[in-house]
């Protein structure tokens, strides 16, 4: 006879995101707004996202770091008295993404099809010491790690946080080779990232010098390479499938949530007196391979990346809240106008510190690389989705050093080859992920509790296509990383549960049917590729166009003239030299020689990123003379 647990287990019913919101991320104390304020703010943008009430929602969680034991009741209250449970969560950086993860746990049981999930947080200016309260009548959270970073490299006057990441990096530099310029050239992408986000905290471009010379902060690490402490507010509305399935009009937004892992520390954190395991290294990498495993995707399948860069190495302060609402498979189904924006929660885990955080005596185990190593590994597993599956990224940037070491921890790389994603540029557009589009923490904020809502509020925005300028195309699965010293950590992985999201209309042999004008035209250049041998050989350039119809719709198209057989299609992800943007009517005005390539660069109708001199190669490709599909 077979045991109850030997039994095959049933699937658990999918929970999706229907409703995302946020406030602007700001320097602390300078909006005047108080927490139930932002939170307000935040919670009313999600529900009307997904077009429900407050007296809908069923349960929440509410995450922050700095505030009295009922913060959560205090802000939400603000809303609406509908006596309903209420969490009020604590799990450090963390927080925000643990409320998420709590919301799909409760919703799998079977016993609420709808949730919200707020994070916010209120700070004072300056670094972490000055926010926090002195607690000297008893054990600090994170004492084990500050020893044994002293043990390791000392203690120095400035920000212990600094001093934490930022000998995670020297360890990371003096075991794999890595350069300081590594460290900035990751600050320099995120701070360039943010500034097609409104609600980022920083939208000001940087050169990589301005980046380099910035102030130093703790040793090699600059101002600019820190995230800020920041007020502001995220919420998210969490569903069961059957909610969705009642509510099909959401099936087009709803972003399933494909799997969270929650982890904390593992052994090795202290064991290896590595400064890097020390930050939670370990535990990224064991929860994103957990995470990988269950969804079966791989970071080679994500696009776009929210990572936690709380130091590119640093950040600033950052007042702010978030919130996310999530329901049930069976609530979905009950409300199916919902079915359009829900986004799956394909899978989330979440975990605490391995022994390798003490027993090892690194500072790269100590801030938590067992940790994330172990929940990644733990989510890629459940949900059957690697990292060679996922598009996009936001990654736990709270100094560019976390950045870094957690491309490792997740499995997007080998262990010491941070490095190489860094100079490949597989960390922005063009890449093999997008890594932190909304400008991480490091230039979008870090108000703590809202942190990880934030993440989950950009990768919904992204999967659905509505981010505008900083749009990552042809999303697919998107991946959560969020980690908090002391430790715990967070992995997710999303996917649209509509398969009519952005990623848009799906390669076809013809332009029967399409909605883009530019379809024609690319269709005349395949064929002018096959039958014009020395075509290839004249351009010996790769564009990736990104087209925009009427509607606002994107479609992407690629134009490889340097394989050696010539290649043009869509939804490419290649690397490319040239990345164009413009309206589907320009485009057609170019193929009809009615704009001038340098006309429409000049007057802002067409965006070009990459090698501007091959970009002066396409008069040769778009030649009216040879083209029949013509306005």
């Amino acid at each position: 006879m077979t045991s109850t647990n030997q039994q095959a287990q049933p699937p658990k019913p999918k929970v999706y995101i229907v409703g995302v919101g946020m406030t602007k991320f700001s320097k602390p104390q300078s909006t005047g707004l108080d927490y139930p304020d932002l939170v307000k703010e935040a919670v009313t943008e999600a529900l009307d996202d997904a077009k429900l009430k407050y007296e809908n929602i069923q349960q929440a969680t509410a995450s922050y770091m700095y505030g009295g034991s009922c913060c959560g009741q205090r802000a939400l209250y603000e809303i609406g008295l509908t006596g309903i449970p209420i969490f009020n969560l604590n799990n450090a950086c963390a927080s925000g993404s643990t409320g998420i993860f709590l919301c799909k746990q409760i919703i799998e049981g079977g016993n609420v099809d709808v949730m919200l999930a707020v994070g916010f947080e209120k700070m004072a200016p300056g670094s972490l010491e000055k926010t926090q309260p002195a607690l000297d009548d008893r054990a600090h959270p994170v004492d084990k790690h500050i020893q044994l970073m002293a043990d390791t490299y000392g203690l120095q006057a400035a920000p212990v946080t600094s001093q934490m990441f930022g000998n995670a990096g020297r360890e990371h530099m003096e075991k794999y080779g890595t350069t300081p310029l590594h460290f900035a050239k990751i600050a320099y992408k995120n701070h360039l990232h943010s500034t097609n986000n409104p609600k980022s905290q920083f939208q000001k471009k940087f050169t990589l010098d301005e980046v380099v010379n910035a102030r130093k902060i703790f040793d090699f690490m600059g101002l600019l390479e820190c995230s800020p402490t920041s007020d502001g507010a995220a919420a998210v509305i969490v569903v069961s499938e059957r909610f969705l399935n009642q509510n099909p009009h959401l099936k087009k937004q709803a972003v399933e949530i494909v799997g969270i892992e929650l982890g904390t520390d593992e052994p090795s954190v202290f064991a290896e007196k590595s400064n890097i395991k020390m930050i939670g290294f370990d535990l990224i990498k064991k929860i994103s391979d957990r995470l990988y495993k269950k969804t079966g995707v791989s970071p080679k399948d994500v696009q776009v990346i929210e990572l936690h860069d709380c130091f590119s190495t640093s950040d600033p302060t950052s007042d702010g809240a978030a919130a996310v609402i999530v329901v049930s498979e069976r609530f979905l189904n009950q409300n199916p106008h919902l079915k359009k924006q829900a986004v799956e929660i394909v899978g989330i885990e979440l975990g605490t510190d391995e022994p390798s955080v003490f027993a090892e005596k690194s500072n790269i185990k100590m801030i938590g690389f067992d940790l994330i190593k172990k929940i990644s590994d733990r989510l890629y597993k459940k949900t059957g989705v690697s990292p060679k599956d996922v598009q996009v990224i936001e990654l736990h940037d709270c100094f560019s050093t976390n950045e870094l070491i957690s491309y490792e921890s997740l499995g997007l790389c080998p262990v010491g080859k941070g490095g190489e994603i860094v100079d490949k540029g597989d960390n922005t557009y063009g890449g093999k992920w997008v890594v932190n589009p909304s400008g991480g923490l490091i230039s979008k904020g870090h108000p703590i509790g809202a942190t990880g809502v934030a993440q989950a509020v950009e990768l919904c925005n992204q999967l659905r296509g509505r981010c505008g300028p900083r749009q990552v195309p042809n999303c697919k699965y998107a991946l959560q990383h969020n980690i908090g010293i002391g430790g715990a950590g967070v992995v997710a992985l999303y996917k649209l549960a509509s398969e009519n999201g952005q990623q848009g209309p799906k390669p076809q042999s013809g332009v029967s049917g399409s909605t883009f004008k530019s379809d024609a035209i690319f269709e005349e250049i395949r064929g002018r590729a096959s039958e014009e041998k020395d075509l290839a050989k004249q351009i010996n350039a790769s564009y990736r166009f990104t087209i925009t119809d009427s509607k606002g719709q994107t479609k992407n198209w690629t134009i490889d003239m340097k394989k050696d057989t010539p290649f043009v299609g869509e939804n490419n992800t290649d690397k490319v030299d040239t990345e164009i943007a413009l309206k589907d009517d320009d485009f057609m005005k170019l193929a009809a020689g009615q704009l001038k390539p340098d006309q429409a660069f000049m007057q802002g109708k067409m965006k070009i990123k990459g090698n501007i001199v091959k970009a002066m190669k396409l008069k040769n490709i778009l030649d009216p003379t040879k083209l029949k599909s013509r306005l």
